[in-house]
């Protein structure tokens, strides 16, 4: 099921012209990351994601 999404999200992206697909794995997802190993994808260590929760989301908002 995951590679059939993956090929038609894939198809979906080529036929709109776009030039890759990036999504987000949690680092401890090793079955994850073997499946999209296979697939050809690549991990990147480039970026890294910041997130605002909750209380410290409310507390950003607060102090404008």
């Amino acid at each position: 099921i995951g590679t059939s999404m993956f090929q038609y999200i894939g198809k979906l992206a080529l036929e709109q012209n776009c030039n890759r697909l990036e999504w987000w794995v949690e680092q401890n997802n090793e079955g994850a990351f073997a499946f999209y190993e296979r697939m050809g994808a690549r991990a990147l260590t480039e970026f890294m994601t910041f997130r605002l929760q909750k209380p410290a989301l409310e507390t950003f908002v607060t102090h404008i």
